[in-house]
C-alpha cells in the first residue's frame, strides 16, 4: 500500500443545571475556533424538554454514547486539523474556511469501500458512521438551541454555517461518494432528488481537491521525525496530551468535567486523529527546523515544546475561571485543543438522542 493509499484507508451553576437539570450543554450556534469564545448561557428548559426520556446506564446504551461521542468528536478534531493543513502549507481559500474544514474532515473519514470501514478505535466507531453521528450531532444542536423556529441574526453572520447546513452538507458528500450504499442515508435525512446529482459531483470535487493538496506531503511512517538524519521526509512529530481539572473551578462543574475528561482518556479519539496528523511531513522551514529538538538523554517528561504538533484536552478556562464549549486550532503553538466543556455537551445531547424514542440512525 502506497504512501497516499495508507493515508485514506485508516482505518459554574448554570453549567450544572443545563447538564444534569436539562441535558443540554450548549454553545450557541456550536464549537467554534476561536479561543476566546466565552462560555453560552442555556435558556431554562421548556416543558417539552422537561418530558425528555431520561438517559438509562445499560451496556448497551453505554457502549452505543461512546461511539456517538467519539464519532462527533473524531470530526471536531479533524475539522480542526483542515484549518491547521490550510495554515501550515499556506493552502488558499476561496469562500468560508469553515467550511473548507468540514470538507475536510468528510474527504478524510469517507470510506473508499466496504473493506475500508472499519473501527476507527476502541469504541468500535468506523468511518462512515463517524460522519453520521456529527450530522446527527449537528441537527439535534439545531433544534436544541431553538434554530428550527427562529434563526437570531448573529447566527447568519457567525464564520460557520448554520449547524443544520453543516448536517446536510455532510449527508450530501457521504451520500455522494456511494449513492447506493448511502441510499438509505439521503433518504432518511430527506435530501430533495434533484439534489442528489449534485451530491456526487461535489463528493467526487471535494475527494481530488484534498488528495491533491495531501498526497504530496504524505510520508512513510518509518522514519522517526525526531532523528535529524530524517528531516526530509519523517512523519509530524506529534504529542497528545490529556490535561487535569484545575481545582479552582467549583466542585459541582469539576465533576462534570472530570467525568468527561475521564470518558475522553479511556478512549483512543486523540491518538487516532495524531495518526493522520503522523503521517505528513510538515513545512520544514516554518516547523520543522523550527522546533526545539529532544534527546532521551535530556530526560523525561519530554518538554511538550519539543513536539512539533500537539493535540491537547484540555478544561479551557476564561478569565472568570469557567469552562469554554469550545474546540480550536492555535498555529502559534501548533496545537489543537478540545475543550471538556465540548466533550461534555457532545456526551449530554448524545444521552438524549439515545434515550429519545425518535427513530435515530443505527451507528
Amino acid at each position: 500500500m502506497s504512501k497516499a493509499q495508507s493515508f485514506w484507508a485508516v482505518g459554574g451553576a448554570m453549567l450544572l443545571a443545563v447538564l444534569i437539570g436539562v441535558g443540554l450543554f450548549t454553545s450557541g450556534a456550536g464549537p467554534t475556533d476561536s479561543p476566546a469564545e466565552s462560555p453560552a448561557e442555556s435558556p431554562a428548559a421548556s416543558n417539552e424538554e422537561a418530558a425528555t426520556p431520561t438517559y438509562q446506564s445499560t451496556p448497551e446504551n453505554d457502549a452505543q454514547l461512546q461511539r456517538y461521542v467519539s464519532g462527533v468528536l473524531t470530526v471536531v478534531l479533524l475539522h480542526e486539523m483542515g484549518h491547521m493543513v490550510i495554515s501550515e502549507y499556506d493552502i488558499p481559500v476561496f469562500g468560508r474556511e469553515e467550511d473548507a474544514a468540514d470538507r475536510f474532515a468528510v474527504a478524510v473519514l469517507t470510506p473508499t469501500s466496504r473493506d475500508d470501514d472499519g473501527p476507527l478505535n476502541a469504541s468500535g466507531i468506523t468511518k462512515a458512521n463517524a460522519l453520521m453521528v456529527a450530522l446527527q450531532f449537528w441537527h439535534d444542536l439545531h433544534t436544541r438551541t431553538g434554530m428550527d423556529k427562529a434563526i437570531p441574526i448573529a447566527a447568519w453572520a457567525d464564520e460557520h454555517g448554520l449547524p443544520e447546513q453543516r448536517a446536510y452538507d455532510m449527508a450530501c458528500l457521504l451520500y455522494g461518494s456511494d449513492t447506493a450504499r448511502f441510499a438509505a442515508l439521503a433518504s432518511g435525512v430527506q435530501l430533495p432528488p434533484e439534489v442528489r446529482p449534485r451530491c456526487v459531483r461535489d463528493a467526487g470535487t471535494n475527494d481530488a481537491s484534498w488528495r491533491k493538496v495531501i498526497n504530496p506531503h504524505l510520508t512513510d511512517a518509518a522514519y522517526p521525525a525526531n532523528d535529524p538524519a530524517n528531516a526530509f521526509r519523517a512523519g509530524a512529530d506529534v504529542g497528545v496530551f490529556h490535561h487535569g481539572i484545575s481545582p479552582a473551578i467549583a466542585p459541582p462543574v469539576r465533576e462534570i468535567l472530570r467525568h468527561a475528561m475521564n470518558a475522553l482518556a479511556a478512549d483512543s479519539t486523540l491518538e487516532t486523529v495524531a495518526g493522520y496528523l503522523r503521517a505528513m511531513t510538515p513545512p520544514l522551514m516554518k516547523t520543522r527546523l523550527s522546533t526545539p529538538r529532544w534527546n532521551p538523554a535530556d530526560g523525561f517528561p519530554r518538554p511538550e515544546n519539543t513536539y512539533e504538533y500537539r493535540i491537547n484536552a484540555d478544561a479551557c478556562l476564561n478569565e472568570d475561571n469557567e469552562p469554554m464549549v469550545n474546540a480550536f486550532w492555535l498555529p502559534q503553538s501548533r496545537t489543537i485543543t478540545l475543550c471538556y466543556g465540548l466533550v461534555a455537551n457532545v456526551q449530554a445531547i448524545g444521552m438524549e438522542f439515545i434515550a429519545s424514542a425518535k427513530t435515530r440512525m443505527v451507528f
